[in-house]
């Protein structure tokens, strides 16, 4: 049985990720960096947790010399809405790649699959392809993430074994940061509250969760390498989603297009091709109609 390790797992994409993994059969090791109550809902046969900061001195490397991973699914990051952008702790995370590839190598380890993300192109080119696009990101963020797949890439070469980054566009679901577009536009909505955005005229690749974890998923199955995008390779306008979720309880003339100013670097389109992914057998199943619909529900319920 393949021997699996997934950080960063109670996280917004790693929690969906452990939860198809042990349903695929992998012998799953998963780690979070703290207990709390919605973490508790995790706690499900064939997931064994260690709750543990990565980047402690000796953390990741107690992890490893327990788990022994044959795979690895790396989806542990610096986070908080808004500051990850600009934080300092990317730096942290990229250092700790290092120790992770070289002690996973030593360890015999096979498969290590990253989540990456698409602020690692140059989003000026609006549509993105993987080896097409040039890698030229414009944050700190993006840069320091490039440099960890680089880094990933030159390990894996180097030590002997099999590697590939996952590049997320924009994913949503549930457990998804409550600050972010759809999280937000959700809670106005069930509050009967003004849901106040820009424009809306801004095209972004969404996909749902459960489809981004069966992606990432199909690419650790796989023998793809390099760069993947995981995406759904449509464009999406931004107010059509806010009007899909104010439609679902007729609260649509609760809308507010161009209440707020829109963003003077934002690029009018962020989209990327999933031919790559698909070459996998993989294909996204959940509609964005229906995954919209999933989403104010379950905001619903934890409001």
């Amino acid at each position: 049985m393949k021997r699996l390790l997934i950080t960063g797992a109670s996280g917004f994409v790693g929690r969906h990720c452990a939860l198809l993994a042990v349903k695929q059969g992998y012998d799953v090791w998963a780690t979070r960096s703290g207990r709390s109550r919605e973490n508790a809902a995790l706690d499900v046969e064939g997931v064994n947790w260690r709750t543990v900061d990565l980047l402690k001195p000796g953390g990741l490397e107690d992890v490893l010399e327990e788990a022994q991973p044959t795979h690895v699914l790396h989806t542990a990051w610096v986070t908080e809405h808004g500051s990850y952008w600009s934080s300092p702790a990317n730096l942290d995370w990229l250092a700790l790649g290092a120790r992770f590839f070289r002690r996973f190598s030593e360890l015999g380890g096979q498969r290590f699959v990253s989540a990456g993300t698409c602020a690692e192109y140059d989003w000026s080119h609006g549509y993105m392809v993987e080896g097409t696009t040039p890698d030229a990101p414009s944050t700190f963020y993006g840069r320091i993430k490039l440099a960890h797949h680089q880094s990933l890439m030159a390990a894996a070469e180097g030590l002997g074994f099999s590697a590939a980054s996952g590049r997320i566009f924009f994913a949503y679901g549930p457990h998804e940061n409550s600050a972010r577009l759809i999280p937000s536009l959700c809670t106005s909505l069930l509050a009967n509250s003004y849901a106040e955005m820009g424009s809306g005229m801004f095209f972004r690749d969404f996909m749902h969760v459960d489809d981004v974890a069966s992606g990432f998923l199909a690419l650790l199955e796989s023998e793809l390498t390099g760069i993947c995008n995981v995406c759904s390779g449509e464009p999406t306008r931004l107010l059509d989603i806010a009007l899909a979720l104010g439609r679902l309880n007729g609260r649509a003339h609760l809308i507010r297009p161009g209440a707020r100013r829109d963003r003077e670097s934002d690029p009018k389109m962020v989209v990327g091709s999933n031919r790559k992914l698909l070459s996998t057998g993989w294909e996204p199943k959940v509609g964005l109609d229906e995954g919209l619909s999933g989403a104010y529900k379950w905001w619903s319920r934890v409001l």
